[in-house]
């Protein structure tokens, strides 16, 4: 087994190519094998949490599956493991055709490159000083393109430690300066490339709407150390999607436009409507979609182009495709930007999940009999005993046993997009049998989980179906999203079903009943929203029954964290949403104000926007990237105050602060704590809630009444499971008393008409 070598890398471009390993050394050596003009084929990994999924154009499969192949291909290795090459050759394939990259993932540079990237770009043209210089300078082919009067001179690796400035001619003569910025795209999924090696690309600025003739010069001081000279073709970005979504290259595409997606928005709303409009022109209904699709990764979508989206989602003839964007496209887009919902959408909704489930549904007949004392509760996937709805859900479970019922939980895992000819904006994917363990260890007796297991979409629709209408219950309690298709199905066969959403206080589900935090929350969205009968709501509102475990142990010290400092919490797994520019602002004025302050920020993926207007904090060790935290109380532990941004979910973590006594800053914005905390225990906005946590940071006594405060609040009895449950089982026997026809059926003609009504408004 050898490394990448001259002709490894020229056979790439007809051989089938695999690496092996989907984490971020892989993506990193796909970014730079992509750099080189190598496409990736798959990605291999053992992981079946990664295995089905998507980076960019390229699949994650098991290496069982891709050793059935027949075509000639290379697996490269992204980080060096022994087991992993054993495993290989267990499964018949030749060592020949390993190779060995995880030096380059590690940040060496391939001793043929330099040569390779002189030869791809011009002998004559591309000309540098001596060759010790060749691991500093251009260590990766650049790429030149000129879109809207906009240079963009970009590779993996280019430097900076040597580069103090980039200046371009044009044309000979014109000589442009270029501004050097860091490629997000490589920082953030790659952090342990350091920015003097990697991770930089550059722009300039032209007023020449043409082909112009482009030198760049890189300079060390006065002295020019390298040079590369290149033809450019000047395109419109907008002409670049028409021609790539005709040619059916939407995948490499969305690469393209979504490095210069910061460059983009100084035209943001002539790129929007041009791109509107070729949503319009297109007859495919799938380009149309993917259009819209372009537009919400673009931070260009608003309201006019979920009605249109939605218009679009529902004439399509593909019904699993369908089905998909109905159940978990949708319903995400709204939960990251309400500001996305239309007046009609959750009645939308509903009569989509009909219309569906009809068709996937045919020829099921309505049941018969039920089991006073069954009772299935419907989940989308059941995670770990870390994780909230998990934790929640198989809560429910053990006190519905504990009062006498049989209960079976149906976990769906249809949360993923399958093998569709779509690009979709939002890409989930959980496997729940992973935590098989966890959860029996989580429930308190003997009550039974049911994965469902067939492969196809529509195949595992039918199979929950077939296990729900066999085992008969009195009733479903529906706790998912993925399963509302599977819930319009039961309902048209005269199930009864009490719907409990995750987070928000109104929806497009299919129910009898339904259980909400708020009632008095649920009514005010009702109002704008239409999306159920008031007599349809019970209330209850609820904590998550976490375990205090605080076995593991963190000291301040270990973490750079003094005893007196005071240290700040948010936790999220979407922060990447949540963390709005508003909040950011002001967080950042607070901590390089207050130098004795520390924010512990625990998830992933923070965004852009998070490095940004943090960069100096980061600089001073004033903001702490934490990760994923499988122990947060005894995290909790070493904090002070427990920061909300305004977003609609956090609760469970917000909870858990309340539990140890930790201060709750958040404002007056509805979300799914709102219930738990109280509105009047909540500031008015951003300006009064840092006023609010200045005061917390100045008076220990104030902390400690606050603190108090929240462990009273959260301990107060009607926020307990066994009251929970009890609202359930009433919803229940209040909807005994009805038949199930659903009201309020919208047909798409009807919808239509009324966003042409609301447009004229």
């Amino acid at each position: 087994m050898e490394g990448l070598s001259r002709e490894a890398l020229e056979g790439s471009f007809t051989r089938t190519v695999a690496i092996f390993g989907a984490g971020k050394s892989g993506r990193f050596i796909a970014e730079m094998l992509g750099d080189m003009g190598c496409e990736v084929d798959f990605f291999l990994d053992n992981d079946i949490r990664k295995q089905g999924k998507q980076i960019g154009m390229a699949r994650i499969i098991s290496p069982e599956q891709f050793a059935k192949t027949k075509d000639d291909f290379w697996i490269f290795l992204s980080f060096k493991n022994p087991e992993v090459e054993r495993q290989l050759l267990n499964l018949g394939i030749s060592s020949k055709n390993i190779l060995d990259l995880s030096a380059c993932a590690r940040g060496q540079v391939i001793s043929f490159f330099h040569e390779f990237c002189k030869e791809r770009s011009g002998k004559k043209e591309y000309r540098f000083l001596l060759e010790e210089d060749r691991k500093t300078i251009c260590k990766a082919v650049s790429k030149i393109e000129f879109y809207d009067g906009i240079l963009f001179i970009s590779g993996w690796g280019i430097p900076s430690d040597r580069i103090h400035k980039v200046t371009i001619k044009v044309n000979g003569t014109k000589e442009v300066p270029a501004l050097r910025e860091e490629r997000r795209d490589v920082a953030d999924m790659y952090p342990y490339h350091n920015t003097d090696t990697c991770g930089y690309f550059y722009i300039g600025g032209t007023e020449f709407k043409e082909d112009i003739t482009v030198e760049v010069l890189f300079w060390e001081g006065d002295a020019i150390i390298g040079n590369l000279v290149r033809r450019c073709k000047y395109e419109t970005a907008c002409k670049l999607i028409e021609h790539s979504v005709q040619e059916g290259k939407q995948g490499e595409l969305t690469r393209t436009i979504l490095m210069r997606k910061d460059y983009l928005l100084h035209a943001k709303e002539s790129v929007a409507e041009v791109l509107r409009g070729y949503g319009k022109k297109f007859i495919d209904l799938k380009n149309k979609l993917y259009i819209y699709g372009l537009l919400y990764r673009l931070d260009m979508f608003d309201k006019r182009d979920m009605k249109d989206y939605l218009e679009i989602i529902g004439a399509l003839d593909d019904i699993e495709a369908q089905a998909w964007l109905c159940e978990q496209e949708i319903p995400w887009m709204i939960f990251l930007h309400p500001e996305f919902k239309v007046k009609e959408i959750y009645g939308w909704q509903r009569s989509m999940y009909h219309d569906i489930a009809r068709k996937i549904y045919a020829g099921k007949e309505a049941q018969k009999k039920v089991d006073e004392r069954r009772i299935v509760i419907l989940v989308d996937n059941l995670a770990s005993d870390v994780y909230a709805s998990a934790i929640f859900e198989i809560a429910i479970a053990n006190e519905l046993e504990k009062r006498g019922y049989q209960v079976l939980m149906v976990v769906l895992d249809t949360s993923f997009s399958p093998e569709l000819d779509i690009h979709p904006c939002i890409m989930h994917q959980r496997s729940s049998m992973q935590y098989e363990k966890q959860h029996k260890k989580m429930k308190n007796t003997d009550w039974a989980i049911y994965y469902c297991q067939r492969v196809k979409f529509r195949e595992r629709k039918i199979e929950a179906y077939d296990v729900i209408e066999e085992y008969r219950p009195c009733f479903v309690i529906d706790i998912s999203q993925a399963g509302l298709i599977v819930c319009a199905a039961l309902f048209q066969h005269q199930f009864k079903i009490v719907h409990i959403p995750l987070s928000g206080y109104s929806c497009g589900a299919v129910f009898n009943r339904y259980i909400t935090k708020s009632k008095k929350l649920s009514q005010i969205d009702n109002e704008i929203y239409h999306s159920m009968d008031e007599e349809q709501i019970f209330e209850a509102p609820i904590k998550i029954p976490y375990k205090l475990d605080i076995s593991h142990t963190y000291e301040r010290h270990n973490y750079g964290i003094c005893e007196d400092d005071f240290v700040l919490v948010t936790v999220g797994n979407r922060l990447q949403y949540e963390l709005d520019t508003v909040f950011l602002l002001h967080m950042r004025k607070l901590l390089l104000n207050n130098k004795k302050m520390k924010w512990i920020i625990v998830g992933r993926n923070l965004g852009a926007a998070f490095y940004e207007y943090m960069d100096v904090a980061i600089e001073t060790e004033q903001v702490i990237e934490w990760g994923f935290e499988e122990h947060m109380s005894s995290l909790y532990r070493i904090c002070d105050v427990y920061v909300n941004p305004n977003r609609l979910g956090g609760g469970g973590s917000v909870e858990l602060a309340m539990e140890h006594g930790i201060p709750i800053a958040m404002t007056q914005m509805i979300s799914d704590v709102t219930p738990v905390i109280k509105s009047e225990n909540c500031k008015l906005n951003y300006d009064e809630m840092f006023l609010y946590i200045k005061k917390l940071f100045e008076s220990e006594e104030v902390r400690a009444v606050e603190g108090q405060k929240m462990k009273q609040l959260i301990h107060r009895k009607e926020l307990t499971i066994e009251h929970y449950v009890d609202v359930v089982i009433e919803a229940y026997q209040d909807c005994r008393k009805e038949n199930c026809e659903w009201r309020g059926n919208l047909s798409m003609e009807k919808l239509k008409l009324k966003y042409i009504a609301d447009e004229e408004e």
